[in-house]
């Protein structure tokens, strides 16, 4: 197993580019009986070394 100082290091970022207010029943196949508001948020990711760069 490498040592921590042999992995590469990274910086890492949530980028959030949409919020979307909805509810339950909206979220689920079938809806749910626990209906309620259920707010989901959308994120891209993105990873950054010296060397490489994650989208």
């Amino acid at each position: 197993m490498a040592d921590d100082k042999d992995l590469p290091r990274y910086q890492v970022y949530a980028l959030r580019y949409a919020t979307r207010d909805g509810r339950r029943q909206e979220n689920f196949i079938g809806g749910d009986p626990h209906d309620g508001p259920m707010p989901m948020d959308y994120f891209c990711w993105l990873a950054i070394s010296g060397e490489r760069r994650f989208v």
